[in-house]
């Protein structure tokens, strides 16, 4: 069973084409889609945690920082 310690919920983009979906990140670092088998509607398996993602800057901050 999965204890709600071991994920939190995130925003996550395809790494193949970039469309974004809600998501859990657990403690393994793996990402499963909310309400969505995991494969992106252009066949993609692989996301990228928008909140530790990269900024444009490259500084990997948020405005909020």
């Amino acid at each position: 069973m999965i204890n709600r310690d071991d994920f939190h919920r995130t925003a996550a983009a395809c790494e193949r084409c970039g469309a974004t979906y809600a998501a859990r990140k657990f403690s393994d670092g793996s990402i499963r889609l909310i309400g969505r088998s995991n494969e992106c509607r252009c066949g993609g398996r692989e996301f990228v945690d928008l909140s530790e993602a990269e900024r444009p800057n490259g500084s990997g901050r948020t405005a909020t920082d």
